[in-house]
Parts: C-alpha cells; sequence; structure tokens
C-alpha cells in the first residue's frame, strides 16, 4: 500500500484563475476516484499493484496544469507498526491510529462499493404499475465502468483486508460484466433474475 498526498496551489486572482480550478479539480478527481480515504487529514492510500498506471496519469495532469497552477502529488511509505518499540504505552498509541485508519479506509470501500451496487440496483429495477412492468433505462453504458470498479475493489481487498466477504460480492458483481444488455431490455426474467442479484449484493455487503 502507498499514501498519496496532493497539494495545488495558484493565484485565484489571476486572470486564468477558473480555468486552473477546474482543471486541478479534475486531477483531484481522478484521485478520489482511485484510491481511498486514509483518516481525516486528506491523505488517500493506493494499492501498489496500481501504483504506476495511477502514477503515470498523475504525471500526465501535473504537465497539463503547469501552466496554471504548482501541483504537488506525494508518494509516502504505507506504516507499520514496529514491534520494537520499548515504550508500550507508544505502542498500544500508534497500534491504536494505525487501525482507526484501516477501519476509515475499509468504510470507505464498502460506501464506494455501495454506490456501484445502488447504481446498478436502481438501472435494474422494475416496477408493477397496475397490470404493467415498468422498466428503469439501462445501457450499455451501465455496465462499462464495472470491470474497472472490480478491479480496484479487489486490488484494496488483496492488499489490505483479505475479506472472504468482499470476495464474495466481487466475484458475484463480475457476473454481471457478462450479461447481454439488450437481454435484460427485452427479457423480463433475465431483468427480474439479474435484479434479485443484484439486491442480495446489497444485503451481503451490508453484512460484510
Amino acid at each position: 500500500m502507498i499514501l498519496v498526498e496532493t497539494k495545488v496551489s495558484y493565484d485565484r486572482r489571476a486572470p486564468d484563475a477558473k480555468e486552473a480550478n477546474a482543471k486541478s479539480a479534475m486531477l483531484r478527481s481522478y484521485i478520489y476516484t482511485h484510491t481511498m480515504m486514509w483518516g481525516s487529514d486528506g491523505l488517500r492510500v493506493l494499492p501498489q499493484t496500481l501504483w504506476s498506471e495511477f502514477a503515470e496519469t498523475v504525471d500526465r495532469f501535473i504537465q497539463n496544469l503547469s501552466h496554471l497552477c504548482d501541483v504537488s502529488v506525494y508518494y509516502l511509505p504505507y506504516p507499520k507498526t514496529n514491534a520494537d518499540l520499548t515504550q508500550r504505552d507508544l505502542f498500544a498509541a500508534t497500534t491504536d491510529e494505525l487501525r482507526r485508519r484501516r477501519n476509515i479506509m475499509y468504510t470507505d470501500v464498502c460506501h464506494r462499493l455501495g454506490l456501484v451496487l445502488d447504481d446498478l440496483n436502481d438501472r435494474l429495477k422494475m416496477e408493477v404499475v397496475g397490470d404493467k412492468t415498468k422498466l428503469a433505462r439501462i445501457y450499455e453504458s451501465s455496465l462499462a465502468d464495472l470491470p474497472r470498479d472490480i478491479k480496484l475493489f479487489r486490488a484494496f481487498n488483496m492488499a489490505a483486508f483479505q475479506s472472504d466477504a468482499l470476495n464474495e460480492i466481487l466475484d458475484k458483481l463480475h457476473e454481471f460484466t457478462e450479461l447481454d444488455v439488450n437481454a435484460l431490455r427485452k427479457n423480463s426474467v433475465v431483468r427480474q433474475e439479474a435484479w434479485q442479484k443484484s439486491i442480495d449484493l446489497l444485503n451481503l455487503l451490508s453484512k460484510a
């Protein structure tokens, strides 16, 4: 695991301040999308397996922003409690802080995964109105981001949690990437089964 710290500064009175704000917001959005919270001090955390692609993209952002603002992205080592600490109270305090931050990271992973499942559930929803079944609109793009999301959550789980519950959810979520969108549009039985599976996944996540 790697910690990520981002610092952005620019003259808010400059003529190009709005452009600097908009483009730096795109950088922050990319970083937040591909990392998780690490405490409440702005640090983010990233699985080492995803670092190369992440750093390469961040470098491109920084190059494109160089004429607008000063951007620094720092990569810090993931801390480990030193078992050789001689002061028992200090060892306990550092262990408790790492556990607290790890719990924050886990909560963020579950929250983000929940958002993906909620969106999937909304796309597959079927409502009976009178004698008619009303279907939410579903597009090819509705499932397009699932492989990216699954890759991200699986990397965090492997690096930090090794949770069997998360593995099960991600394995079942992967099955949605193999669904045919046309079948979901036209076949109510296929749609009903997929919708129920999305509900089951939300229930699993609530217990993870």
